[in-house]
């Protein structure tokens, strides 16, 4: 069933609490997605587990380091991808925010920004299409959250909003 906007935050908290522990360590997830986030109950409680950093990157790593990935390889699922990975560019920490943008707007609205029939016009979006503000297709969301998630998924990286920014307004 749908989650209560209540649930949602305090989902989204714990990925982003997650996500900060990643990066403080150097590791880019680079597959964020909802079906890497697992909900495991502890006395009632939903505690979030960052699964698959199968596909993760170690931003430090010397350039010497054996990849399975190269730059210019289009990595990550379409629907959260963001549009400097899509293009197959440098990543940093940033990508993961504007996958976790999208799956917090899929939270709320039980969508996510972008669909399409195809992989390809999925990406065409992510790297050309502004999304839908969520004030659109929930009147009565919060100014601040609204701005929030479409800051979380600019086009340019260097525009997003920090994961303590996002915890902040959450």
């Amino acid at each position: 069933g749908r989650a209560s906007p209540f649930e949602v935050i305090e989902v989204l908290l714990q990925v982003c609490a997650a996500l900060a522990a990643a990066h403080a360590r150097g590791v880019v997830h680079r597959d964020l997605k909802p079906e890497n986030i697992f909900l495991a109950y502890q006395d009632g409680e939903a505690v979030v587990k960052l699964l698959d950093f199968g596909i993760a990157k170690l931003m430090d790593a010397p350039r010497s380091t054996p990849s399975l990935t190269r730059t210019g390889m289009m990595i990550g699922t379409p629907e959260y991808v963001s549009p400097e990975q899509a293009r197959g560019l440098h990543v940093d920490h940033r990508t993961d925010i504007y996958s976790l943008g999208v799956i917090a707007y899929e939270m709320f609205l039980e969508d996510v920004p972008f669909t399409s029939d195809n992989a390809a016009d999925i990406i065409a979006m992510h790297l050309n299409k502004e999304p839908e503000s969520l004030r659109t297709l929930w009147p009565d969301v919060p100014p601040a959250l609204d701005q929030l998630l479409l800051g979380m998924l600019a086009k340019d990286a260097a525009s997003r909003p920090s994961l303590a920014t996002a915890s902040a307004v959450l």
